[in-house]
């Protein structure tokens, strides 16, 4: 038997939703397939040897690259294709990476473009990372987490060529969904905190830790470690324009918009191809109102073009991003012939785009008739179950409900619908005041879906307005049965004794943080109410924030009364806020601005 090519190496735990992915995709490039288990509980090691995989146990000791070396080890291939169980090599590419082998090169980054938010669509990142190696010993990987391989192969060959490659992997791993499954984010702070107090102040392990932070929205925590990092970068480093791009975006999401400026203007002094600091400076001057800065940004960013692989990062800002992000600003400024053009632009670049086809229906309804805009906006689609499904949430957003209801039915007809459009369409029931087809969704949805809890109290809802008292009982009761927040249930049972006039209604007490929470799941409830256009039950719940201590209750309901279009209602609560309470902020303004035609 000939010595194989190629030797596929990689390391699993309990990856049975992902693995087959994986390994469809490189089996044509694989010449062996070794695949290292750490203590899976699931079918992963099935998965694997049904491919063919030779399969090694090892006990996980909290050391990525341990457990990777392993697998080097048992590589036979005179080079080693390095893949993770989330990851997906990209069909078109595959006859590319046998064409690497036959270069001089010991090793390729190939680009990872790794998908982010709730599902896998054009929200991504890029990144650079080593995935084709010659299978040399001494090249081993370092590193108990985010662990290095590039590093260790100079070091030991100073000659060594490494090349960047167009080879695209995708990465599923940063998905809601996987991250959460796995708890992958506590797993990683708490190996890189430890590796940070054995190895205090180094640069990389901070940068890394930031990004754990900032993937959980704690960006107070992941601004200090790379700040901390970028007073001594070395701007050669591999990582070093992607951790300015990700400090300003922390900056920019506290709202420190003149520190954020300052980062981006050094950044672009170390990197001044890099399109992503100039889409998020433009980004910066749409949120500050200062909309011929951001425009004039925005068109840099589509003459520039995307940065360098070596340094990009968020993915489109060299041009469907930032045409859309110029559509919102022309729409913003009622412009809708220039925004509607933008979006266009946006998707000619990149058809799979949603974002702009959300933007286009949103023009179409408010300018057209119903039935034209929607005849118009059925232009971009085709005949699929998924196009039609599409069609469906974009009239949900346009409160079109009978016509969502129409699309989410033709896709059923051809495909099982999944939770996601099953609840979309008991949303639209219960706005159409079809409350017992609604509840016959929403016992439908599983338990193991985030939006699951929503589902309970929506079934709580079909109850109440159709003043089954009994069945909604018995569903309040089952919502504290699945650790439903006690503030959820603290308000639920208010306003259900208020819509059954009982006396026995008690205050809502708590510190500040629970009354902000009980404050806000009464505004969810008055939301609904309105638009439900149920005004009489919208009037008694109004009593609802006599239960608690807060003093932006007016402004908060002067703000709802303006989404709605109650003008005089509006203002008089928002003025109301302002006399009562002092209690105003910068949108409150704006809307009160909006009210009285001239400055407060």
């Amino acid at each position: 038997m000939s010595k194989p090519l190629i030797s596929l190496c990689m390391i699993v735990k309990d990856e049975q939703d992902n693995l087959a992915r994986c390994l469809a995709s490189v089996k044509d490039v694989a010449d062996e397939m070794i695949v290292v288990d750490t203590g899976s509980s699931d079918t992963t090691v099935n998965i694997a040897r049904d491919f063919g995989c030779k399969v090694y146990q090892v006990p996980w000791n909290n050391d990525f690259s341990q457990a990777r070396n392993v697998a080097m080890d048992k590589a036979n291939g005179e080079w080693i294709l390095l893949m993770d169980a989330d990851e997906e090599l990209v069909e078109e590419d595959c006859q590319k990476v046998i064409g690497l082998t036959h270069e001089d090169a010991e090793g390729y980054f190939f680009q990872v473009l790794s998908y982010i938010g709730e599902y896998a669509g054009c929200d991504v990142v890029s990144n650079l990372n080593l995935k084709l190696v010659r299978n040399c010993e001494q090249y081993r990987f370092m590193g108990a987490i985010h662990e290095q391989l590039a590093s260790v192969i100079t070091r030991v060959n100073p000659e060594a060529k490494l090349k960047i490659s167009d080879v695209r992997v995708y990465h599923y791993g940063y998905l809601r969904y996987n991250v959460e499954k796995q708890h992958k984010r506590q797993r990683n702070i708490a190996i890189l905190e430890e590796q940070l107090v054995r190895y205090p102040g180094e640069a990389f392990i901070m940068y890394n830790l930031g990004n754990e932070y900032f993937a959980l929205g704690s960006y107070e925590k992941a601004l200090n470690l790379y700040k901390e990092v970028l007073k001594d970068l070395n701007p050669h480093l591999g990582y070093a324009s992607k951790i300015y791009i990700q400090a300003t975006l922390c900056l920019q999401r506290l709202g420190r918009y003149s520190e954020a400026l300052k980062i981006i203007e050094k950044g672009l002094k170390d990197f001044p191809k890099l399109t992503d600091l100039v889409y998020v400076k433009s980004d910066i001057y749409h949120q500050l109102g200062l909309y011929s800065q951001a425009l004039r940004g925005f068109r840099q960013c589509v003459d520039m073009g995307e940065a360098p692989l070596l340094y990009a990062f968020l993915l489109g800002v060299g041009g469907y991003r930032s045409y859309t992000a110029m559509g919102e600003i022309y729409e913003e400024l009622k412009d809708y012939e220039m925004a509607y053009k933008h979006y266009i632009y946006a998707l000619q670049q990149k058809p799979d785009f949603l974002e702009p086809i959300y933007r286009i229906g949103h023009i179409l309804f408010l300018l057209l008739e119903p039935e034209q805009a929607l005849n118009q906006l059925e232009q971009y689609f085709d005949s699929t179950a998924n196009s039609k499904l599409i069609l469906a949430d974009i009239l949900f957003r346009e409160h079109r409900y009978d016509m969502s209801v129409d699309y989410i039915e033709k896709a059923a007809q051809d495909i099982e619908l999944s939770p996601k459009f099953l609840y979309l369409k008991a949303q639209c029931l219960m706005h159409l005041d079809r409350f017992e087809e609604a509840y016959r969704c929403l016992i439908d949805i599983p338990a193991d879906i985030a939006y699951y809890p929503a589902a309970l109290k929506d079934i709580v809802w079909c109850f109440w307005m159709q003043q089954q008292w009994e069945d909604a009982e018995v569903a309040i009761y089952f919502m504290e049965q699945q650790a439903l927040p006690s503030h959820v249930i603290d308000v639920y049972k208010a306003f259900f004794a208020i819509l059954k006039q009982s006396d026995a209604i008690q205050a809502l007490s708590g510190g500040n943080e629970l009354c902000r929470e009980y404050e806000k799941t009464i505004f969810e409830i008055l939301d609904r109410l309105l638009s439900f256009k149920r005004f009489e039950l919208f009037e008694r719940a109004l009593n609802l924030l006599n239960l608690i201590d807060s003093d932006d209750v007016l402004m908060q309901l002067g703000k709802l009364y303006y989404r709605y279009g109650y003008n005089v209602l509006a203002r008089e609560e928002l003025l109301r806020s302002i006399k009562a309470f002092e209690v105003y902020d910068g949108e409150s303004l704006d809307m009160l601005k909006s009210l009285l035609g001239q400055k407060v």
